[in-house]
């Protein structure tokens, strides 16, 4: 991996395919939009993220992205469909607020995902029991609702998958145990 500090703006390195960068302040440095090969993306920030850069999804061969800790406010959007390598995605301890979009489906190399912690509401997509290559998924400590659709318990089941870590600390109208 290179270390590359994209606040002077000379790379005196290949473009990297891995990075794990600390934000100073809540932007995301424009130069990243540059770096098309990145595969690996790992961000934490000091202060609150204000939102997702639009770029981030444009990101054709990324398999690893983890924003989590950074206080990221506002929904999760749809444009992560857009990630069709992305196997694993952690958004966990944000401020993430809305319903989890129907089109994480889309992604069909999804093995991690995890956005605990966060205020989503609003039931799980019936899609999201399309994730069948998915070994680890968290959904607990949100604020999701209604019921668990049938879909997500055969991916639990078929997968063996821990019911309580996906779960657990919402607000469903009803469990299987």
């Amino acid at each position: 991996m290179s270390i590359v500090k994209l606040y002077n703006k000379n790379y005196n390195t290949e473009e990297p395919q891995s990075l794990s960068i600390f934000l100073e302040d809540d932007k995301f440095p424009t130069e990243l939009k540059f770096f098309k090969r990145l595969n690996y993306l790992r961000v934490r920030c000091k202060n609150k993220i204000q939102r997702i850069p639009d770029f981030i999804y444009d990101f054709p061969d990324l398999s690893f992205l983890d924003l989590s800790f950074n206080n990221i406010s506002g929904n999760i959007s749809s444009q992560f469909g857009k990630l069709k390598n992305l196997n694993t995605l952690i958004l966990k301890s944000n401020n993430l607020t809305g319903a989890i979009p129907s089109s994480l489906s889309l992604l069909e190399n999804l093995r991690n995902l995890d956005l605990s912690n966060n205020s989503l509401t609003g039931s799980i997509p019936d899609e999201m029991g399309e994730l069948k290559r998915i070994w680890y998924m968290n959904l607990s400590n949100n604020n999701l609702s209604g019921e668990i659709p049938i879909e997500i318990y055969k991916l639990i089941e078929k997968n063996n998958l821990p019911y309580d870590a996906i779960l657990s600390k919402n607000n469903f109208s009803f469990i299987i145990e």
